[in-house]
């Protein structure tokens, strides 16, 4: 009965929003930065792109390598794009929640819930593949962290990072806090009843997944395009300005970020799901209590986590365009955000179950179970409603793009190829056709081939 209470509002969220992600997805259309970055790789060929890329405009090699491929595949690649990152970051985390499934979906739903503009961040083929792709790494180096594999383990500690702080200078910073963090809580842990030799392993896994990270800022740093893409933008007065910048945008985000009731009520539901958990599995989570003091320790590492990596972020924004990051950005904050606060979770279940009485056990397992029905009839409720408006929108764009992308198409078949659109509103506050001095009108021209391009 408790475990039919559990799973059913969970099973419920997670279906909705795997519903909304469906529906949603084969509503994506090329928008802003997509047709600009598609022309260099036409002129110049996959690798004669990444070239280009390097040399002219970024060091996100992985994100400039990701990039291309999905434009090789053409347009129609970014209609799946999300439903494939959605799929494999909880794949990728499934082997980390091996002794309870459906923890893997619920982190994945809960940070997609609370992304602070979900279509930049997700549905967007250029934001998404550089602020929520790379999460499909980074949970199989969790999962690698959680279940350390000695086969070819150190060879995947090391790329997989590297890999990850590959996509944006934004998720490089913010993994190594983490990373930093995990391996303090890994030191710290007794793994009472468990081979020594795990503690060891999962140690030194930290340790090179650390050097990947680090070593991920290094290569980007190296780009001579970095000093093109940093001529553009405004530059801190100062490094004591991007201090005092940072500590202040943090504090305000957070501050932010829990008088937003939908976080909120998804914290609540992750602390509610963890520690039901805990008390299911108390055999296997029983050997993990290292004593109070040490577990109070974790708890105080993994909130310390949350709010660096959240700074990280908010640094990465002030010392490159001295001002905050853009919402796409900040995808990268919730995702640390909600890490931390899972092993927060973890470590405070443990010393709950283990300090209080049997009886107690039981009143707190059933006040779990019925604050996690409410939070998810909550959640449901606000995706309904937030993620249904965000469909909305796509698909009001989407049926007006398909049609003057055929105006466009016969425009480039004609002698003059002159063509003629009407001004569409852009999707998820992005650049339309008359932002930045028309700069996505242009690419659009370039895209199809065209000599000139006019709006009715």
């Amino acid at each position: 009965m408790k475990r039919l209470l559990f799973l059913l509002p969970l099973l419920a969220l997670i279906a909705v929003c795997i519903y909304f992600i469906l529906t949603t997805s084969p509503l994506v259309r090329y928008w802003a930065d997509d047709f600009c970055s598609a022309i260099p790789l036409r002129n110049a060929g996959y690798w004669g792109a990444q070239v280009n890329w390097w040399m002219s405009w970024t060091g996100r090699y992985s994100y400039i390598a990701f990039l291309d491929i999905f434009e090789l595949l053409g347009p129609w690649a970014a209609k799946i794009l999300p439903i494939l990152i959605a799929l494999g970051a909880t794949l990728a985390l499934i082997s980390a929640f091996f002794f309870e499934a459906i923890l893997a979906p619920l982190f994945v739903i809960l940070v997609l819930i609370n992304a602070p503009n979900i279509i930049q961040s997700f549905y967007w083929q250029v934001g998404s593949l550089n602020y929520a792709f790379e999460f499909i790494f980074f949970n199989l180096f969790i999962s690698l962290l959680v279940w350390p594999k000695k086969k070819l383990a150190y060879i995947g500690a090391f790329l997989l990072p590297l890999i990850v702080g590959g996509f944006s200078e934004t998720i490089a910073l913010a993994q190594i806090v983490l990373i930093a963090a995990v391996l303090l809580i890994i030191i710290i842990g007794d793994f009472a009843d468990s081979d020594i030799s795990d503690k060891k392993l999962r140690i030194r896994l930290a340790m090179v997944g650390l050097i990947g990270a680090i070593a991920s800022v290094g290569i980007m740093s190296l780009s001579p395009g970095n000093a093109a893409r940093a001529s553009l933008v405004d530059h801190p007065e100062s490094f004591a300005f991007v201090i005092k910048s940072t500590f202040y945008g943090t504090k305000w985000y957070l501050q932010r970020m829990f008088m937003i009731p939908t976080f909120v009520v998804s914290l609540i539901l992750a602390a509610m799901a963890i520690f039901i958990t805990v008390e299911r599995k108390w055999k296997m989570f029983k050997k993990l209590f290292f004593g109070t003091r040490k577990m109070l320790l974790i708890m105080l590492l993994s909130a310390l986590s949350a709010i660096f990596s959240t700074a990280a972020v908010i640094f990465s924004g002030y010392y490159a365009m001295a001002y905050t990051p853009p919402e796409r950005a900040m995808f990268v904050a919730i995702y640390m955000i909600f890490v931390s606060f899972f092993i927060f979770c973890f470590a405070g279940s443990v010393i709950a179950m283990k300090k209080v009485s049997d009886k107690l056990k039981k009143y707190l397992v059933w006040v779990a179970l019925v604050v996690s029905f409410v939070s998810s009839i909550f959640l449901i409720k606000s995706t309904v409603s937030s993620w249904g408006n965000i469909r909305q929108e796509l698909t009001v764009y989407a049926q007006d793009w398909d049609l003057e992308e055929i105006t466009l198409v016969k425009a480039g078949e004609r002698e003059d190829k002159i063509g003629l659109i009407k001004n569409i509103r852009p999707v998820g506050s992005l650049d339309g056709f008359v932002e930045n001095n028309g700069w996505v009108l242009g690419c659009i021209k370039e895209y199809y081939n065209l000599e000139e391009i006019k709006l009715k």
